[in-house]
């Protein structure tokens, strides 16, 4: 897709619909999933762009919910189209579906649907989606007599579903470019919104290499690829405003609001959030372990020692690249009460004291930040 200005002017008007909710936290600083995806626009657009706000923060925490806010802001942005007022593009950076829904999509559609035949199969999938009153009769069959049986709901799902994509749609037939991310469960997934036509779906990798993410869906769907995977480095400005660098220009791409207590939980359930596995699964390493230990103790860890116990599948990969990329910087780590939440640490010989590293590395990725990398790429290009 070529992102095409208009009017003879290099301005564009991006819409970036997303949750604007202040709940991400890292390097005890936290900001919104939406202002990250904007920090990447900014970072890498070097242009004239003004970004509108779409906010899909849904006090509904089910993925009807998270569909509906979608499909309500979709509407928004059709409405200010038709009375007028210009959008260039849209970014999607929000999906629904994963490795799992694979195997649903098979199971609706009667035959096998797999990452390298959605594609073809994408128009058989749409009818089935898009008309769930009409096959609901069918799909309840066919699910009865899978592993699926217990799914409820599924009327109400693709409801919500198919009016986003007509939202989309109805988008693109007005002459707005749609990008949307491919979704991160792993490349064998699919974020079902990819199925709307006249979009382009965006995974995380090297577009001049070709390599992909594990991370990232990769299915027939996906059009492009962009970098989504980003070193930040906190930045602290004298007038006191605080966020964080995507570039390495030093400038503030993403505002933070400052965690006044850094949370720093007592007993075990670290465990559960660095492992990203249930609690009974990590006290399983038992007490005795030097990992435990410490944590229980809640100290400060030797990251180059923390390194060698943690280098397992079992581990967030974000972690370990957080701690790949402070090791030289920092020798000692301490974890906050959000995963990926690590703050970094040397000692201080002359104040004997630990004292925090003003330079450290965090790492933000996802397809999320993939598509507005695709979409300043493409301004740029």
């Amino acid at each position: 897709m070529g992102i095409e200005l208009t009017n003879n002017t290099s301005r564009c008007t991006i819409a970036v619909i997303d949750s604007y909710k202040r709940f991400l936290k890292l390097a005890g600083l936290q900001f919104s999933h939406g202002e990250a995806v904007e920090g990447v626009l900014k970072a890498y657009s070097k242009g004239n762009i003004e970004v509108l706000r779409f906010d899909i923060t849904s006090e509904q925490m089910d993925i009807n919910g998270a569909l509906d806010a979608i499909a309500t802001a979709l509407t928004k942005v059709v409405n200010k189209v038709k009375q007028g007022e210009r959008i260039d593009v849209v970014n999607l950076s929000q999906g629904v579906g994963g490795e799992n829904e694979i195997r649903l999509l098979s199971i609706i559609a009667g035959k096998d649907i797999n990452r390298e035949n959605i594609r073809s199969n994408k128009q058989i999938l749409r009818d089935l989606i898009l008309n769930i009153d009409i096959h609901h009769s069918v799909i309840k069959e066919r699910l009865s007599n899978s592993e699926l049986k217990d799914l409820e709901g599924i009327r109400d799902y693709f409801g919500s579903l198919a009016t986003v994509i007509r939202n989309i749609e109805e988008l693109s037939a007005l002459g707005v470019k749609v990008c949307v991310a491919a979704g991160n469960e792993t490349k064998s997934g699919c974020n079902l919104i990819t199925l709307a036509n006249g979009i382009t779906v965006v995974k995380s990798g090297n577009p001049d290499t070709g390599t992909v993410e594990e991370y990232s869906c990769d299915n027939a769907l996906v059009d492009a690829a962009a970098i989504g995977t980003y070193k930040l480095a906190r930045i602290n400005m004298q007038n006191g405003e605080n966020g964080f660098c995507v570039d390495g220009d030093g400038k503030i791409e993403i505002a933070g609001d400052e965690i006044k207590n850094f949370d720093y939980l007592d007993g075990p359930l670290p465990l559960k959030i660095i492992l990203d596995r249930e609690l009974e699964f990590a006290i399983g390493w038992g007490k005795d372990h030097p990992f435990v230990k410490d944590l229980l103790k809640r100290k400060l860890l030797p990251v180059n020692e923390l390194l060698k116990l943690v280098s397992s599948d079992d581990l967030n990969p974000t972690l370990i690249e957080n701690l790949q990329s402070n090791q030289i910087a920092a020798k000692y780590c301490l974890f906050g009460s959000e995963p990926g939440d690590v703050r970094f640490y040397n000692y201080d010989e002359v104040e004997k004291s630990f004292v925090e590293c003003t330079d450290n590395i965090y790492i933000l990725q996802g397809t999320s930040f993939a598509t507005p990398r695709y979409i300043a790429d493409k301004l740029t290009a």
